[in-house]
């Protein structure tokens, strides 16, 4: 993939990205970008490239880690994604194993930290 280094682009940020932490991942038509940014005095710079999620985190629970980092229960992701609250807990589940954490609440920290959000359903 080829870096775009050489190209400045001005453009107003959509506000799930207003507030973009440093290191972030974004799920986009079906492929998964992992983004960095940089703030200087009045812009943000943004370097995205095509990245694996870690963890081996797949695009679901991707879109369930976005809302267990806001606080929802089973019960309030399985609505927004529009699942059943049983698939809801086996995805959070699958994602606690795979970050090797034992409570929820250890999860949405860790994938905080991680920055495994998914932009299209944050904001």
């Amino acid at each position: 993939m080829r870096e775009l280094v050489d190209e400045a682009l001005s453009v107003s940020l959509p506000k799930c990205l207003e507030n973009i932490p440093e290191q972030s991942f974004l799920h986009w038509q079906g492929s998964t970008f992992a983004v960095r940014s940089r703030r200087g005095a009045g812009h943000v710079l943004l370097d995205v490239r095509a990245a694996a999620v870690p963890a081996g985190l797949t695009v679901r629970e991707l879109d369930i880690s976005t809302l267990l980092i806001g606080g929802l229960t089973n019960a309030q992701i399985a609505e927004v994604l529009g699942i059943s609250t049983k698939t809801a807990s086996r995805h959070v589940e699958n994602i606690m194993a795979k970050l090797s954490v034992s409570t929820r609440t250890t999860a949405a920290v860790n994938c905080a930290k991680l920055g495994l959000r998914n932009w299209d359903q944050a904001g």
